[in-house]
């Protein structure tokens, strides 16, 4: 739609016809097959002569037009009809020589004459909503009133071009009632991931928009430090875990008579090397575990590849700590524990990749294989360079 017809329906709805009408004539003159143009100019004559006289030249422009015929039929039905005694009265001489008509008026409008009669003064002009083209069928008007009628009316009453809003329903996707994001506590993520079977629910708490990495780097460093506080005690409760300690500084240190020291410094030591050491095994298991679930049609990412791994790794790394200290029982527990991580490493796989259990196995062999026939050709390699040339 040009600017010069956008800015004539403006006009019309303001009430500005004469404004409006001079710029239809150069928006028709420029194309007089627009049959926009040409509807709205009629909306902007006063009387039904005038509208009948341009929808005939609209026709002579666009031939056959079924919309601008039947809007001509009906005009036309509107012609009050003329005696055939009526004898016209006889025209009194002007008082002065009318102006020629202007170049730019087609249709030998003069906007020196008013454009509606008394009758047909706005007080509320009734303007179309939509610039579209209007129709004129006799099926769609009102029957108690014109369409180009502007006579203040008492009743009213809804166009056939016009919506009403009452009865119009919104059936976007917008528009629906999403489903709200369900967000999870720490302690929701871990009794979910150490009790529920169900993968679907694992993946729940993948799509927590708090299912970040800092959040899993933070509860593997939490995981560390509750480990490093529980280290003295399963020192002095379990001395027979350092028997395989081979340097014998940590030997003469560990049965001096300065336990208490001792105890201290490895308390301070395991309070700055576990989280941090945490940190850096998950970061690495979590990039080996991504890359290779993309081998295996993995459709998940790092993120959530280390998010499900953390959901389960710090949990199960504070209970294996508090396990420890009882002896011998929280020796063996911790072994079943180890087990039930492994099953719990699948599971996570699944869920951040959506893969099936045989590939989610797949991705956690791998890594060991490839590492296994590496070292298998080294040694190779390595007794083939060690074999003297004869």
């Amino acid at each position: 739609m040009s600017s010069d017809l956008e800015n004539a329906i403006r006009l019309i709805r303001s009430g500005q016809k004469g404004e409006a009408q001079k710029l239809l004539q150069s928006v028709i003159k420029g194309d007089p097959k627009n049959i926009q143009a040409w509807f709205w100019y009629v909306e902007t004559c006063a009387t039904n002569e005038k509208r009948i006289q341009a929808l005939e030249m609209c026709l002579k422009f666009n031939p056959g037009n079924a919309q601008a015929s039947q809007a001509l039929q009906k005009f036309r039905a509107h012609q009050p009809a003329v005696s055939a005694n009526f004898q016209p009265p006889a025209p009194k001489p002007p008082a002065e020589q009318p102006q020629a008509p202007k170049e730019d008026d087609i249709y030998s409008y003069d906007p020196r004459k008013p454009l509606f009669t008394p009758r047909e003064s706005i007080t509320e002009p009734r303007l179309r909503q939509s610039a579209s083209v209007p129709s004129y069928s006799e099926s769609n008007a009102p029957s108690e009133f014109d369409v180009f009628d502007h006579t203040p009316k008492t009743v009213s009453q809804k166009k056939p071009w016009e919506l009403d809003p009452s009865e119009y329903v919104d059936n976007s996707m917008l528009s629906r009632n999403k489903k709200p994001v369900q967000t999870y506590s720490a302690f929701d993520v871990w009794a979910t991931v150490l009790t529920v079977q169900d993968v679907e629910a694992y993946e729940e708490i993948l799509r927590d928009p708090r299912a970040t990495l800092g959040r899993a780097f933070g509860w593997v460093a939490l995981a560390g430090l509750v480990s490093a506080l529980a280290f003295p005690v399963i020192f002095v409760t379990n001395p027979q875990v350092f028997d395989a300690a081979s340097s014998p500084e940590f030997q003469n240190m560990a049965t001096s008579g300065d336990t208490t020291s001792f105890l201290i410094f490895l308390t301070f030591f395991m309070l700055i090397f576990a989280p941090i050491s945490g940190i850096i095994n998950l970061a690495i298991t979590g990039g080996v575990q991504n890359l290779v679930a993309g081998f295996f049609g993995g459709t998940g990412n790092y993120t959530r590849t280390v998010y499900a791994l953390a959901a389960f790794i710090a949990p199960i790394t504070m209970l294996v700590s508090l396990i420890t200290i009882i002896p011998v029982v929280g020796q063996c527990l911790a072994a079943l524990i180890g087990f039930y991580n492994l099953i719990l490493n699948i599971r996570a796989l699944r869920a951040a990749h959506s893969l099936t259990t045989g590939a989610a196995i797949g991705v956690l062999l791998a890594p060991g294989l490839i590492v296994m026939i590496f070292a298998c050709l080294l040694a190779f390699l390595l007794s083939g360079a060690a074999i003297p040339q004869m």
